[in-house]
């Protein structure tokens, strides 16, 4: 069945647990149908981590500049330092240049992006945080893929390879 449409919610119980509410439409012989998935933010992600895998021709700088842009954060070498979490811009040694940008499996993608927050950075802005960080590169026709135990509740899942002639 045709995903429609894929959302999330994060909201508080009675007991002061954050949940998530994961929604999800999709065509079903001629109609929609909804599915509310519900369960604790702890359950979703076992650590603030995500890796971004990134397919562009910019060098890291130019990534690091758009990062930091973002959320105001801090450049130090390879290292955007942000409110609460961390972005480190890594070169992919498992790229090809030999086989160049036209790569399909996104862990040979030139770049990498590891995602971490400090302590005391909410499971809801860490995945904020990463949302903003995607969306900024797939409005640029940049590849980015989303590796992380919540990238179900990303945008695409996380994933948008492909922008048909769109220069990157």
């Amino acid at each position: 069945m045709p995903v429609i449409e894929q959302g999330y919610k994060i909201a508080e119980t009675a007991e002061g647990d954050q949940c998530i509410y994961v929604v999800t439409v999709e065509a079903r012989k001629r109609r929609l149908s909804l599915f509310i998935e519900s369960f604790r933010m702890e359950e979703a992600m076992d650590e603030l981590y995500c890796k971004i895998f990134i397919n562009t021709r910019l060098p890291r700088y130019k990534l690091s500049s758009m990062i930091s842009e973002i959320f105001d954060g801090q450049i130090e070498r390879r290292t955007v330092s942000c409110d609460g979490f961390e972005v480190d811009i890594i070169e992919n040694d498992d790229w090809n240049q030999a086989i160049g940008f036209e790569v399909t499996d996104f862990v040979y993608f030139p770049y990498y992006l590891e995602i971490g927050a400090e302590s005391g950075f909410t499971h809801s802005s860490f995945i904020e945080a990463v949302q903003r960080i995607l969306i900024c590169l797939w409005e640029k026709h940049i590849p980015a893929v989303a590796s992380c135990d919540f990238e179900d509740l990303l945008l695409n899942k996380g994933n948008k390879i492909s922008f048909g002639s769109g220069n990157f």
